[in-house]
């Protein structure tokens, strides 16, 4: 592996009370919480078609519902995922690993 050495060190913050605001954030909050589609359905009152068609592609959240977009956030929240925006990187954390 090879390391770019001319690249400058940078942190991004976590917020863990943070809207997601691409679809990247989504899939990977599901992912982190092994949850399923149907999961995130049920634990956000939104239809498994209306979770599936905001995760689908890349790019920022800029089509659906606001409602329902926050609902998934809520649900996301609960379960202990955090959002980041950095210069260069997106993502998801967690507090904790779900028990196996």
């Amino acid at each position: 592996m090879t390391t770019n050495t001319n690249e400058t060190p940078h942190t991004v913050t976590v917020d863990f009370t943070a809207m997601p605001t691409n679809k990247a954030h989504l899939r990977a909050a599901r992912a982190l919480l092994e949850w399923t589609s149907i999961d995130v359905s049920q634990k956000s009152g939104v239809s498994v078609s209306t979770v599936l068609r905001l995760e689908r592609g890349n790019g920022p959240l800029t089509q659906g519902r606001y409602e329902n977009i926050k609902a998934i956030a809520e649900a996301y929240q609960k379960a202990g995922i955090g959002f980041f925006d950095g210069p260069t990187e997106i993502g998801a954390v967690i507090k904790e690993l779900p028990s196996s």
